[in-house]
């Protein structure tokens, strides 16, 4: 007879959050050294010197993270972490390392790749996610001279999303796999920022009928990242895909799922873009953003050499 896994009650829960903020401060000095000594390592990887700047999470309108230095056209790498809490700090610094890391080897392999959306291709999604919406704003004389917030946010979000998957799946693993001291941090980062997601979905009003395949996809998308995470940290007290698992879209969730476990061990440099081109796929997206080839290598300069 086939059961049910029972779910944590919410003190478990609970009590399992108040022991990773335990641990997150007593490894806050070793993980400190651990970002430090791994910043060292990219900036001589990369090729360029890592300027971090700690900032209010209100000043970080697109939260912490990394700004790479060949996409600004800039000498040097920006990455950006919160202030609070100080615990966490640590793992954002090392995440955006790491990213920058992934992001330097796929130009070595000259597989670096920045997305890139047309205006077309912004029209075609509007029409794709929200046909109604598209009509209404070209019968009132075009639809980016009328462009407002809203309807740019139905058209990229999911393509948003989309983008953020693989690149950052990949950054997480390899933490995890190399840096056990951050492990708490990671945790309380990642799970947080999930679940403060999946609250403000919930907190939306009704989602038009006209959108229905738009939320099937950021459903999917959502889905993929509780599978991952799951993953991530054992499944057994977060659960949270579970969140999703009655929802229109998470039976692609699960196929993506499934393509990133079927690809993850054996994965190159540059692969993660390979990847986004087939969650897209799966998801029908394809085609629906393009890609713009990034400079192949860096010299002992760190000046970057063009793909011919």
């Amino acid at each position: 007879m086939k059961t049910n896994r029972t779910k944590p009650p919410d003190k478990a829960r609970q009590s399992y959050f108040a022991c990773q903020w335990a641990l997150a401060r007593q490894n806050q000095s070793a993980a400190a050294q651990a970002a430090a000594e791994l910043q060292a390592e990219t900036a001589k990887l990369a090729g360029y010197p890592i300027r971090v700047i700690v900032e209010d999470e209100a000043d970080l309108p697109d939260g912490p993270g990394v700004n790479l230095a060949w996409e600004r056209g800039s000498a040097e790498h920006l990455v950006l972490c919160r202030r609070e809490p100080v615990e966490l700090q640590p793992y954002e610094l090392a995440a955006a390392l790491v990213r920058i890391q992934t992001e330097s080897e796929a130009r070595r392999a000259g597989k670096s790749r920045v997305p890139s959306v047309s205006a077309r291709q912004k029209r075609e999604l509007l029409f794709l996610f929200d046909r109604e919406e598209a009509q209404r704003l070209a019968a009132e004389g075009g639809l980016w001279i009328t462009l407002n917030r809203h309807p740019d946010d139905t058209a990229l979000e999911p393509i948003r999303m989309l983008l953020a998957s693989a690149p950052y799946m990949l950054v997480d693993a390899r933490l995890r796999q190399r840096f056990p001291v951050l492990r708490p941090a990671q945790f309380l980062s990642r799970s947080t920022a999930f679940l403060e997601g999946c609250q403000a979905r919930k907190g939306r009003t009704e989602i038009p009928a006209t959108q229905r395949l738009r939320e099937r996809v950021i459903t999917a998308l959502d889905g993929l990242q509780g599978l991952y995470l799951d993953w991530l940290f054992g499944g057994v007290v977060s659960d949270f895909a579970a969140r999703y698992h009655d929802l229109d879209g998470f039976d692609l969730a699960r196929k993506l799922w499934q393509h990133w476990e079927s690809r993850f061990a054996a994965m190159q440099p540059g692969d993660e873009f390979v990847l986004i081109d087939d969650f897209a796929g799966i998801l029908g997206l394809a085609g629906r953003f393009g890609w713009v080839p990034g400079p192949s290598k860096v010299d002992g300069k760190g000046q970057e050499t063009a793909k011919p």
